[in-house]
């Protein structure tokens, strides 16, 4: 009969460790892989356009729940087109950088009083 070598319940331990957190940086590793390739998230918010006074004329739009985010065009379909990229710009440099959007709750904000307002729907 021939003797059989067997693993001290150390190096078993040992080698459960090592396994358990090769395991982890794996998982880690392909779900660092895969979010960059999953889809935008689609967000509502809500949004004020308002209308320029001036021989210029034109639109400004604001995204009151997403602090500094505004742009404008010579008709609200323009303006809004350049909101939407404006907003979904912003909030893949947060994701990109902080991982967080710094959303402001709008509700509580009154429009101004020449403002019309429109909940849109973006993807970021």
């Amino acid at each position: 009969m021939t003797p059989t070598a067997t693993a001290s319940p150390a190096s078993v331990w040992d080698q459960a460790a090592k396994d358990l957190v090769m395991h982890a940086f794996v998982e880690g590793a392909k779900t660092a892989f895969w979010k960059q390739y999953e889809h935008p998230r689609p967000t509502e918010v809500r949004v004020w356009f308002i209308e320029e006074e001036g021989a210029d004329g034109g639109f400004s739009a604001l995204c009151p729940e997403l602090p500094g985010i505004g742009s404008q065009g010579e008709t609200i379909a323009e303006a809004e087109a350049n909101l939407r990229d404006a907003i979904a710009g912003a909030i893949a440099e947060y994701r990109g950088t902080t991982g967080t959007i710094p959303w402001q709750r709008s509700l509580d904000l009154v429009p101004p009083a020449n403002a019309k307002e429109r909940w849109i729907v973006v993807s970021g």
